[in-house]
């Protein structure tokens, strides 16, 4: 399986999260990992009150991500599923 872009991954990831079933027990790792996974803030540097926040491009690489990663590449396992196209397929099938 080829290894996905980190946006597709993310939409990959979101299409079978709604229909996933978590043990509370035996995933509580990778559920913390999947509730501390986020991007990085910027500076606001064009608000001085502060105003604006600006996410980066990428998520924070740190323990959350690894487990979401894993969550990701499950996404992903569906054809295509990081594509926009694989995705809409990948959902019509679950």
């Amino acid at each position: 399986m080829p290894q996905l872009k980190v946006d597709q991954g993310i939409t990959a990831a979101r299409t079978i999260f709604g229909k996933s079933c978590f043990d509370a027990e035996k995933c509580a790792d990778g559920i913390q990992a999947l509730r501390h996974y986020r991007y990085e803030i910027e500076e606001a540097k064009s608000d001085p009150a502060g105003g604006h926040i600006a996410l980066n491009k990428v998520p924070r690489h740190d323990w959350a991500s690894h487990g979401a990663d894993a969550f990701q590449d499950r996404g992903g396992d569906d054809q295509g599923a990081g594509t926009q196209e694989g995705a809409a397929e990948a959902a019509a099938r679950i």
